[in-house]
């Protein structure tokens, strides 16, 4: 509902946009995009995707006014703060009253992390710092003054996973391959142990 088209003159500030897929599609959903990202070639990226410059700036050292923002989106970043204290407590200084901060992150509780233990892909220190379950991030929020209003369960595997890895002789199966994992992968979710975790949270006003 964040991204429906009548959002003209709202603020969306996305932090640590990347290619700028999000920043793109809230564009297209009538928002005024503000876009960090630190990294040279994902900025050259998201600049000839979505036409804005992103900022080349951490969110530690973004200055912003306060309660000017709509919708802070945290998506894959908050596993590499070093604060993030500093930066939740931030993002709720920025956004209005009953303004959302969406983020996503890999799940610690996933059925991945658990059968994995230390080889998951997402265990790997210093590039991930922090590592969250779906408990962790709501208390995290909830003590920064955030009502959690929704959590999703997200797991993907690329068709490339099986295409490299399938003997020639069992090509011909692949389809029923990627169906089957499709199928698995959404009840994994349902179960509420998938590898990502996005949730979505409203600033309660003082």
């Amino acid at each position: 509902k964040c991204l429906t088209k009548d959002n003209k003159g709202k603020r969306f500030l996305d932090v640590g946009c990347g290619y700028g897929f999000f920043a793109k599609e809230a564009l297209n959903g009538g928002y005024d995009v503000t876009a960090l990202e630190l990294a040279a070639s994902e900025r050259k990226i998201a600049m000839e995707m979505t036409g804005l410059n992103p900022v080349s700036c951490s969110f530690e050292e973004f200055e912003c006014a306060a309660e000017s923002v709509d919708v802070v989106l945290m998506s894959q970043i908050l596993e590499h703060a070093l604060d993030i204290k500093l930066w939740i407590n931030k993002a709720r200084g920025v956004l209005i009253d009953d303004g959302i901060i969406a983020i996503a992150v890999p799940n610690y509780g996933s059925i991945f992390r658990m059968v994995m233990k230390e080889n998951e892909p997402f265990i790997c220190p210093p590039d991930h710092l922090n590592f969250f379950n779906p408990n962790s991030l709501t208390k995290l929020l909830e003590c920064h003054g955030f009502k959690v209003e929704k959590i999703q369960w997200v797991s993907r595997l690329p068709k490339s996973a099986f295409e490299k890895r399938v003997p020639k002789f069992a090509k011909p199966l692949l389809p029923i391959i990627n169906m089957a994992s499709s199928i698995v992968l959404k009840v994994i979710d349902l179960l509420h142990l998938g590898s990502i975790i996005n949730v979505y949270a409203r600033k309660i006003s003082d």
